[in-house]
């Protein structure tokens, strides 16, 4: 039988907001984060893109995380690994503001992060990467539209993918697969009816 995620005792987010209170200055960077956590790191450029992007905040801040998570999925379909661009990478981030969403984060994710495991490693395997790049690409592109009630399913499903990934669980990269795909449906047929109601009968 497979054992629980040993990881972290608590939680994939558990340790990123680790080493987040790690890092000494008032301010830090995703690229110093990602180098404290350093196994599997892919998954957790996933969770660090994806995580904000589910968090509700100013109307239309959400959509800006598509077009890194775009870029992000764009370098997963080419096999390149997961990287985040540098542009986001070395900014700098207020690390009291990040360990408070981290936090958040984690009650809500907490059921779930106690049943993760390494298993269904066949879908968590680096030749899986391109499939789900070309997912993750399809979701950042509904998070980057700037309509109402459009961006937090798909943003949920990236997330979850990417908890998937960085526990080495496939089984719960599948849930993110299936929660991905079931908010693309849900997401086209809501702008096919607002495009059948904005078009003259």
């Amino acid at each position: 039988m497979a054992q629980p995620f040993e990881d972290s005792p608590r939680g994939v987010v558990w340790r990123i907001a680790s080493a987040v209170r790690e890092e000494s200055a008032d301010h830090i960077t995703l690229s110093g984060v990602l180098e404290r956590l350093g196994s599997r790191a892919g998954g957790y450029v996933l969770l660090l893109l994806a995580l904000p992007a589910c968090m509700p905040g100013v109307p239309g801040m959400t959509s800006i995380f598509g077009v890194p998570l775009a870029l992000l999925g764009i370098q997963m379909i080419r096999g390149g690994g997961a990287r985040l661009p540098d542009f986001i990478a070395r900014r700098p981030l207020p690390r009291a503001g990040a360990l408070k969403a981290l936090e958040t984060a984690a009650a809500r994710l907490r059921p779930l992060e106690r049943r993760l495991r390494p298993r269904w490693s066949l879908i968590t395997h680096p030749g899986a990467e391109r499939l789900l790049g070309a997912l993750i690409l399809a979701l950042a592109l509904l998070i980057a539209v700037p309509l109402p009630m459009t961006n937090m399913a798909p943003a949920f499903g990236a997330t979850i993918i990417g908890l998937g990934l960085a526990a080495g669980d496939g089984l719960v990269v599948a849930l993110g697969v299936i929660l991905g795909l079931g908010s693309v449906v849900f997401v086209g047929g809501l702008t096919l009816a607002a495009v059948a109601v904005a078009l003259p009968a």
